[in-house]
């Protein structure tokens, strides 16, 4: 799965936080979880600063809590 460029895993009811694991996604170009009920604190989303090719990401519609770096959004 290191290889994978998109996930796309809109308006599937998934609860809990975002796998550690998705850390390894090294090359993720894209990434929407939008309309589920993950939660948990924003700077502990692994999946926002694992990927350095990183262009796009939609985490609208969920229950995360807390505030987000504002190295996320550069």
């Amino acid at each position: 799965m290191k290889g994978l460029r998109m996930i796309e895993l809109n308006n599937n009811n998934f609860i809990g936080s975002i796998p550690e694991s998705w850390q390894q996604l090294y090359n993720l170009e894209y990434f929407s979880i939008a309309f589920n009920k993950f939660g948990g604190e924003g700077v502990s989303m692994p999946i926002l600063w694992g990927s350095k090719y990183l262009v796009g990401a939609d985490m609208s519609t969920n229950i995360f809590e807390g505030n987000y770096p504002i190295e996320y959004f550069s």
